[in-house]
């Protein structure tokens, strides 16, 4: 009985797993991991023996990656915000919960 019902459990939580790492997976290829398009070579120009970049195209993809770098850095800076106002395991113990 125990171990039915364990592996009943374990079978459960591997779903769940599962789908929140598909969710994870679907949002990071949504957000973060997405190339804009712009910086997608075409493949029938490779084929017929790569693009003819100029000083023009470099620069804005430069500037594109410029931007692209900005945005990183400030989702970072708006992590480290939400990592500071969470309270701390110390101010947990003292009565203070993020469970309801």
């Amino acid at each position: 009985m125990v171990r039915q019902g364990s592996a009943h459990l374990f079978r459960q939580v591997q779903a769940d797993l599962g789908k929140h790492l598909q969710d994870f997976e679907r949002a990071g290829l949504r957000t973060s991991l997405s190339v804009p398009a712009g910086l997608i070579l075409d493949q029938a120009a490779l084929a017929e023996g790569g693009p003819k970049f100029t000083a023009e195209d470099e620069q804005r993809v430069d500037g594109q990656l410029a931007t692209l770098r900005q945005e990183i850095q400030q989702v970072i800076e708006r992590l480290r915000t939400v990592m500071t106002v969470m309270p701390s395991d110390a101010q947990q113990t003292e009565g203070q919960s993020l469970v309801a």
